[in-house]
């Protein structure tokens, strides 16, 4: 994170700015949100019907239930509903092994369980074939007449922002507001608006092959979005979301934001400061090529692919000649790396 942007968020720097990022992933809005709920709002906000119903579909008999921390609070009347809908005991993964956003398979394994309900925002990396995974987001409020009112009234007031592509991106919690939140969008800026909606995993080849998509962070864009020019990134989420970040540093061809903060009703429109930070991104890969000895961090074993991720980092550190040694790390932190640091020059 450079000294001129405070507020950027780099996660191509040192491993303190990362964890930081990951410990102010929600706001005071969004925490106290849930507490606010009535009994039966909460059974519409945490899906339990929903839930149960899967349960006894599938007849899942050990049901693990992974809350981040803002939500563990609701974990107890979670619990209760499912076991008395389906008279199964659940175990509430109350400490994850990384993030609260990846799929925590080592902790369900540790219980022996037989699928995994995960609450709250999540990446959407693919989990591995070996347990079963519902996703349920929560269903977060938007006002969807202010987000329309504040958004015609911003581009009103720049003619350009019209004539570029718009690429519509939300926070995963949103997802049941999808229609209106395209319709609003469309509704100013024309039908050219492409809606990155959410792919989950169960069909994410489905989709992609059906709507001629390609993904990017769990959610489907255009094949051809590499090659637009002057895109424009219309966003609804939280503020402090880790989305937008690493979308823009997906895809720096993006050269607008709108944000739209749904918990204080606030838009914005600024330019991205991904460049910024993708230069951050190319001097360390140089710092990389002068590495003698580098250390391969895998911090979550809960992602499909990660084992060939590490075969093929070890091969092309052997093919330049460098020591690679492989570290798995449950809990990140500066601390457990800086035992290594006299005998690691960079870790990946």
């Amino acid at each position: 994170m450079s000294a001129e942007d405070g507020k950027s968020v780099s996660l191509f720097s040192n491993s303190e700015e990362v964890l930081s990022r990951k410990a102010e992933v929600t706001t005071d809005d969004e925490t106290s949100s849930s507490l606010l709920l009535s009994p039966e709002e909460k059974l519409d906000f945490f899906e339990v019907v929903e839930t149960a119903d899967w349960i006894k579909k599938n007849s899942f008999d050990r049901v693990a239930l992974q809350f981040p921390d803002d939500l563990m609070r609701d974990s107890v009347f979670v619990s209760k509903e499912l076991e008395k809908r389906t008279n199964v005991k659940p175990f509430v993964l109350a400490d994850t092994s990384y993030g609260s956003c990846c799929v925590d398979e080592i902790a369900a394994q540790h219980a022996s369980a037989s699928c995994l309900v995960h609450y709250g925002d999540a990446c959407l990396s693919e989990p591995p074939e070996k347990l079963p995974v519902r996703f349920v987001f929560g269903k977060t409020a938007v006002d969807i007449e202010d987000y329309r009112s504040k958004l015609k009234s911003l581009v009103e007031q720049d003619a350009e922002k019209q004539r570029t592509k718009i690429c519509l991106l939300y926070d995963s919690s949103l997802s049941h507001y999808s229609e209106e939140i395209c319709r609003a969008t469309r509704e100013t800026f024309g039908e050219g608006v492409f809606d990155c909606a959410l792919i989950a995993p169960a069909d994410r080849e489905e989709k992609k092959e059906e709507e001629k998509c390609s993904s990017s962070l769990g959610r489907r864009i255009p094949v051809d979005m590499e090659s637009w020019e002057d895109a424009t990134v219309v966003y609804v989420g939280t503020g402090r979301s880790p989305l937008l970040p690493l979308f823009l540093l997906s895809h720096p061809n993006c050269s607008r934001v709108i944000q739209y903060d749904t918990p204080h009703r606030t838009i914005a429109s600024e330019a991205p400061t991904a460049t910024r930070q993708l230069r951050r991104r190319l001097f360390l890969v140089e710092k990389v090529k002068d590495a003698n000895t580098v250390g391969i961090v895998c911090g979550t074993l809960g992602v499909r692919g990660h084992r060939i991720a590490v075969d093929r980092v070890k091969q092309l550190c052997q093919l330049a000649h460098k020591k690679a040694y492989v570290f798995s790390v449950g809990k990140l932190n500066v601390p457990k790396l800086a035992n290594f640091a006299a005998e690691i020059d960079i870790f990946v």
